[in-house]
């Protein structure tokens, strides 16, 4: 099974510079636990809604505001993860599976051979590849 048949094509990126409130709308509103950033065309990291959490919370959390850094004054530049773990869309999903669980990762950067952002492999989309593969689905 290769990536490429089985990513997210054409994923919902942001830019450096996008306030984090921004990308934490973007993530809600897609329903998206990342996003690739994307500057100039090439992908140069990857936020994530841990990225975005405070670490100094003791009492109960009352909204999402509280629980998150939602303040666009700050930008993604400043909490993403820059050299993402990528795999390439010519890839087995096997090789995906590795690294997904080995560094608990909920998604992959997908790439081209040169380098360009072309999709995202998610957990969902890989169980979705082996449901395929394991005749599962409509049992």
């Amino acid at each position: 099974m290769i990536i490429k048949d089985w990513m997210t094509p054409n994923p919902v990126t942001v830019h450096p510079d996008t306030g984090v409130k921004t990308a934490f709308r973007l993530m809600k509103k897609g329903g998206f636990k990342q996003l690739p950033v994307v500057e100039e065309g090439k992908l140069v990291g990857i936020i994530t809604d841990r990225d975005l959490r405070r670490p100094d919370l003791v009492d109960e959390i009352q909204s999402w505001e509280q629980l998150y850094k939602l303040d666009d004054t700050f930008k993604v530049r400043g909490v993403m993860t820059t050299d993402a773990i990528t795999v390439r869309e010519d890839e087995t999903i096997e090789s995906a599976c590795l690294i997904l669980r080995k560094k608990k990762f909920n998604a992959l950067p997908v790439v081209s051979n040169t380098g360009e952002l072309v999709g995202i492999l998610t957990v969902l989309d890989v169980l979705d590849a082996f449901i395929d593969f394991l005749k599962l689905e409509g049992k």
